[in-house]
């Protein structure tokens, strides 16, 4: 496997995670390459890849900060359909918010 800056690799919709080094006892990195086999794709915020510091699948991960504390973001698990039962979707151009 050819890591380069990486700290992981992750086969994307597939089962297999590599760690460079020592990575594979971080969980944040763990999580991360997981989130590929789950065929999450790098969470963006304008032109940088891993802009958006709101899950693993971003890159705002402070070791002391956020130990234990990371999670998929919202447009992930809305994505992943896991809790479609519990969604609902509204068109503002239709059904403005009142209250």
């Amino acid at each position: 496997v050819k890591f380069g800056q990486a700290a992981g690799v992750a086969q994307m919709g597939g089962t297999k995670s590599w760690f460079k080094d020592t990575w594979g006892s971080v969980p944040f990195v763990q999580m991360h390459e997981i989130g590929h086999n789950l065929r999450f794709f790098h969470s963006r915020e304008g032109n940088l890849e891993y802009g958006d510091p709101t899950g693993f699948m971003g890159g705002a991960f402070e070791r002391e900060e956020h130990w234990g504390r990371m999670c998929l973001n919202a447009a992930k698990t809305y994505e992943s359909g896991w809790y479609s039962e519990h969604n609902i979707d509204i068109d503002p151009e239709l059904s403005p918010y009142i209250g």
